[in-house]
This record gives structure tokens, sequence and C-alpha cells, in this order.
């Protein structure tokens, strides 16, 4: 079965949130501070603290969410971690497939990916990872498979994401959590300096639409953009998240300006420095400091 996703979602999500490198750093050399942000989980009327984390020495805007309590908010299941050798840890979904994660390296090598990050099961238990409106009179009766799984490895820090172990669990930063699990129920989470937001399209009075007009939201963005600048080191972050969301999930055909290239590729960055003078300028632009430049 295999799974292509649209673009719309990934830049929003990209909004709040080989590419050049920014100093990623051992587990043990990191320090981090910790915060309670407020959360609006699938409601706009109330509001839970989630534990969010903040390195010392880069990234300093950026917040990291454990993996353990961002799949448990996006999901409303639990999944495992437990830490072998030093830097290495097998994860498992709640559906049961496992992954193996080396913080060392920054990689993530699974046998059957999509169903590692299926988020379908916010709807229903023990499905795959498909589309369906989640309406309460409908459910999944069975899923055929057009084709066998294939082993996926994720390199993170080709795109500049470091990944952190701490104890028995793992941190990432929250636009990586959320671009990793976004899948075709579209539930996904925001994250502005002030609040993280879990949005689930079936709702028309919480989903990404009215999110746009939410107060909260909008002055937490004005919040972010308010300087007009960010680090050189913030803006390869953002750059290496679209790369990597991009290159990993891009798939619906034929609508956008650079799908065939794409395709072929599937390495956004080589296709925006060789594509044209256009491209190579978006390129620049997507890495500036300037945010006027790079949205």
């Amino acid at each position: 079965m295999k799974i292509k996703y649209s673009i719309f979602p990934i830049i929003c999500s990209l909004l709040v949130g080989c590419v050049p490198a920014s100093g990623a750093k051992s587990d043990d050399k990191i320090k981090l501070t910790s915060k309670e942000m407020t959360t609006y989980h699938y409601t706009n009327s109330e509001s839970i603290k989630t534990e969010v984390f903040y390195r010392n020495d880069i990234l300093l805007n950026t917040p990291y969410i454990s993996l353990k309590t961002y799949y448990k908010l996006l999901t409303k299941h639990d999944l495992t971690i437990f830490q072998g050798e030093k830097h290495k840890y097998t994860v498992t979904s709640a559906n049961g497939e496992v992954a193996a994660i080396d913080t060392e390296n920054d990689t993530l090598t699974c046998a059957d990916y999509q169903n590692f990050i299926s988020s379908t099961i916010y709807r229903q238990d023990n499905v795959s990872n498909v589309y369906f409106d989640g309406a309460p009179f409908l459910k999944v009766k069975n899923v055929t498979a057009t084709e066998a799984p294939k082993p996926k490895t994720i390199n993170f820090k080709k795109y500049n994401i470091n990944l952190i172990g701490k104890d028995d669990d793992i941190l990432l930063p929250v636009a990586t959590a959320s671009n990793m699990f976004m899948g075709p129920t579209m539930i996904t989470c925001f994250c502005t300096n002030d609040s993280i937001y879990f949005i689930d399209p079936n709702d028309p009075h919480w989903e990404t639409g009215s999110l746009m007009y939410d107060s909260r939201y909008m002055s937490g963005l004005n919040k972010t953009f308010k300087e007009g600048t960010r680090t050189k080191e913030e803006a390869l972050f953002s750059y290496g998240e679209l790369c990597f969301l991009i290159d990993t999930y891009y798939g619906l055909p034929g609508r956008e300006y650079l799908h065939e290239e794409l395709k072929q590729y599937r390495d956004l960055d080589k296709v925006l420095q060789e594509r044209n003078e256009v491209t190579k300028q978006a390129r620049e632009f997507l890495m500036s400091t300037d945010y006027s430049e790079s949205i």
C-alpha cells in the first residue's frame, strides 16, 4: 500500500517551525532547559500543560518534545521505547510496528514505516495508515495492500535535525514530530512560541481553517515574527524540516511545479539547486534569516 500526501498541510506546518549542517551534537553534550507549554488538545476551549525542552546552545527558540508524549497526545495511544546500547533505542508503536532509532547518528530504520507512523488509530484501533473521514457511523472493514512494505531508513542528520536520547525516551523538535506523523487522517500539530495546538480536520470548530482565525494562535505567530529575523541555525533547521517532509512523503501526482523532478530525485534540495535560476533563488529565500524572504 502506498500513501501519498498533499503539499498544502506540509507548508502550513512549516510556517511555525544534503542540507547545510549547523552543529549537531552528541546527547551527552547537549544541555537542556524545560518549561510547561499551554496545549490545546483537539479543543479550543480547554487547555492542558505539556513539558517541552529547549537547547542552551543553538536553536534557542525551537521547542523539543518527548516522543512518548507527542505520540500519546496525537493518537491517544501509547508507544514503548527500550534503550539497548548507548544512543540506540527500539521504539514500538501502538500497531506493534518496531523502529530502531540511533540518537548518535540521528537515524531511524523501520521495516514498515507507514504502519509505524500510522495516525489512523486515532479514529479506529488496529487499522492501517489509510484515510477515512472518521464519521462515527463509518469504520474501516479491511485494507488490501497493493505492494509489500519496503524497509526504510531516514537520515535526520542530512536535514539538520538532531534527535536527543533522554533516559528511556527520545526528544525531537515539535515541528519534526508533527511532520513525521503527518498522515492521511490529517490530524496534526501546530506550535508557536506560546502554545501547542492539536487539530482534527473533522471538527468544524477546531480544524486548520478555524485555527488561522484564532486570536491566541495569531498572537503567538506575531510574537514569532515580530523581530523580523531569525538566526542562521534556525533558518537552516526550518529549511531542513521542509526538505525532510517533501523528500519523505511527497507523491500526490501532477499538480506541483516541481513534480517531475521531485518524483525523479526524491531530493528537494537537489531539485531547487538544479532546476533553474528561479528555484536557486527560492532556495536562498527559504534559508534566509529574514522572515519576509523565507515565507
